[in-house]
This record gives structure tokens, sequence and C-alpha cells, in this order.
């Protein structure tokens, strides 16, 4: 024991100690608890196999039922009934060929060959579509599997290097103790140090080696939409044409780190019937879509689902999305309108708690940050990934991620 030190503050030292230790492994635990163990991987895209899959059978079963009226009509009996022997003449046929019931028997025939070409049209777009939907479930799945992966791996490492800050470790806190109570050391007894424990992983996505598996890129509906760029810098996403257009980034965010960008000029046209500039979001696991509202209703988004996004529409209104549905705020940029070319920054961060802010610096005469302009109501649980949706000519420049961003 310290000279000067009296017993009570050894004492408070020790028991604040062993608890500033539980409670930082608690804390460590549920955020790792929290993380997308990969177990719902195996549902991305089964909604649109099992449609597809429904649409196929109906299409096989609809082919097979015109085949075989097809085939009936091919092998129908004719029955010329009796004929005048007057009416017939060595080596021409018109007679039979002009007969009533040829005439039916070859109209039924060419009925049903239009059907079945009909049903084998359908059935094998219906094919197609599903080996379409087939492979896009399995790459995306196999993409949240890599999602799951990289934020286990993140979350685990970044616990792993972090240390209570208590006053003194757990051992000597028993030891303290002890002494204090008059234990001998011999009967001392230091319980196990509390240590956080991997959480569950999905088998598949256990598998995942996170450093080199694809968390993947995605062209989302219209599936025409234009040109979605993403160059080896990673950080430029631009639509080209009128449609939506959305990437997967790599890109991790950590709790305690922010997420920061800019605007392309995209030429977008400035009324109130277009649809939203662009979208960034910060994801779990999965793909961010959204839904612009249609010509003449509003601009903006008639929906998302966003975990936490903000967009800027080209009334200059900036947007906040939290989980599915219309925008829950929005802001007026103050002069940063489309019309000019990254005109401002934007910013969301995640704080070491889990609060999510937003905030914006327009360009424009050089006003100062916005900063914190929105909180969301709910906390990020753990580290998420970077996505993003355009509209029209629009883009998204210069994205970047850091623990330390300017507010200059």
């Amino acid at each position: 024991m310290q000279t000067g030190t009296t017993e009570k503050e050894c004492r408070d030292l020790a028991t604040a100690s062993k608890k500033t230790i539980e409670d930082d492994v608690k804390a460590d635990q549920k955020i790792l608890d929290s993380l997308p163990d990969g177990s719902d991987c195996k549902k991305e895209g089964q909604g649109l196999v099992s449609s597809s899959q429904n649409s196929l059978t109906q299409a096989n079963s609809d082919k097979d039922a015109a085949k075989k009226k097809h085939d009936k009509a091919k092998a129908l009996n004719v029955d010329f009934g009796s004929i005048p022997y007057n009416q017939l003449t060595p080596g021409q046929c018109g007679t039979f060929f002009n007969h009533a019931s040829y005439k039916n028997a070859k109209s039924l025939l060419k009925t049903a060959e239009a059907a079945y070409n009909k049903a084998d049209g359908v059935q094998k777009a219906a094919q197609a579509a599903h080996d379409q939907a087939v492979a896009a479930a399995s790459s995306a799945k196999l993409e949240c599997l890599c999602r799951a992966k990289k934020a286990y791996d993140h979350g685990w490492k970044e616990v792993k290097k972090t240390a209570p800050k208590a006053g003194v470790d757990w051992k000597t806190a028993h030891n303290i103790l002890c002494a204090l109570d008059g234990t001998p050391v011999s009967k001392c007894k230091v319980p196990a140090q509390p240590t956080v424990k991997k959480p569950k992983l999905d088998p598949e996505a256990a598998k995942v080696n996170s450093a080199t598996c694809n968390g993947g890129k995605v062209t989302f509906v219209p599936a025409k939409c234009g040109v979605v760029s993403d160059p080896k810098s990673g950080a430029k996403f631009m639509s080209k044409v009128m449609g939506a257009c959305g990437t997967h980034s790599n890109q991790m965010v950590p709790l305690g780190s922010s997420v920061t960008w800019n605007y392309y000029d995209g030429k977008v046209p400035y009324a109130a019937s277009t649809p939203s500039y662009g979208l960034v979001s910060l994801q779990y696991d999965t793909h961010l879509t959204g839904t612009p509202y249609t010509i003449g209703q509003s601009n903006g988004l008639s929906g998302s689902n966003a975990d936490f996004g903000m967009a800027l529409n080209p009334a200059g209104a900036l947007q906040v999305y939290e989980g599915l549905g219309y925008a829950t705020a929005q802001g007026q940029a103050g002069g940063c309108t489309p019309g000019y070319p990254s005109s401002g920054i934007y910013r969301i961060s995640l704080a070491k708690d889990g609060t999510v802010t937003y905030s914006f610096k327009p360009q424009v005469g050089s006003k100062p940050w916005r900063k914190d302009f929105h909180t969301a109501k709910k906390k990020a649980t753990g580290p998420m990934f970077v996505d993003v949706l355009t509209w029209q000519e629009s883009g998204i420049l210069d994205l970047q991620v850091s623990d330390k961003p300017s507010w200059s």
C-alpha cells in the first residue's frame, strides 16, 4: 500500500477497477453479439427465386397442356363422310382439301400451334428469369456472407486491441482486497478474469476470407439504368441516365468514424418533379434500395430501406432516411442547390457509443459547418458499410471514411 493512501481509497480503487473491467467486457460483448452472423444470408433473393419458380411451374404446365393439344390436333382424324362418285376425279384432291372437315381440322391445328408457340416463348422467358433469380440470389448470398465476415473480423480485432481503463489490473485488484481483508496470499482466491467471447457465426460465413472476398457491387432496378463507375479509388459513383443506380462498397465505417462526400453537378433538371440527387447510407448487411416519386408528385423519394442515409434533392434540401419509409427529417442546405458543382460537403458520423449524426457544410459563400443538424433516434450497434444510390445524371465524389474528419 502506498504511503499516504487510506484503506478506503485502496478498497475503492480495487473495487472500481474490477467493475471497470467487468463493464468493459460486457460492453464489448454486446457490440460483438449485435453484429450480423450471416445466418440470414441464405434468405437473400429467395423471394424472387420463389416467385420466379411459381411462374416457371405455371409456364411449364401451360406449355405441356399446349403441346398435348398441338399433338392431338396434328393427329386428328378427318372424317370426309360419303362423297358422291361424280365429285371424284382421278389425280385431283381439291374435293378433300376444300372439304369443311379438312378446313376445320386445319384451323384447329393452326390455333393449337400458335398457342403452343406462345406457351413455349413464355416458358423460355420464365426459365431465363428463374435462372437469373437463382444466380442473383447466389451472388447476393455470397456478398452477404462476405459482409458478415468482414464485420465479424473487424469487430473482433477492434475489441481485442482495446484494454479497460482500470486503475489496476484484475489480479492486483483482488490481491489488494485480500490484503485489506487480512486474507493471506496463499488463501487469496483470484477468479478468472472475464473476457469477451467470439460471437456465433454462420458456418458458411466462417469459411469466408474477409481479406479477399467481395462485398459486392450491385446495380439495382431498373436493370438498364446506365453506367455506375467505381474507379480504383473506390470513391466515385455516377449514373448517366434516368433511373436508380446503386453500389455496394466494401468500405466499412467503424464506430468512432465518419463518412464524408460531395456531389457531382449532374445537370439534374431543377423542378419539383425530379427524383433525388443522390443517397448515401450506412447499412448493416442489406442492399440499399430507394423508390423515386413519380412525375408531378414531389422531389425526393417515396421510400427507402436506408438504415442511416442522407440524400440531397434537386431543391437543395437534405433528406434523412432511417429505416424503411419516407424521410424522417429534412433540412435546407442554404444555397447549395444541385446547380452548383460540388456545392457542399456532407457527412454521417458514428460515435463510439453508436450515436449517429448528420452534418453538412455549404461551399457557397464559405459558410460554416452545420454540425449535427440531426441526430438519429436509434443508435448503431456496430460497424456498418457504405452504400450509394444515384438518380439521373448525378454522382457522388470524394467519398472518404475517417476517424478524424476535418471540420474546417
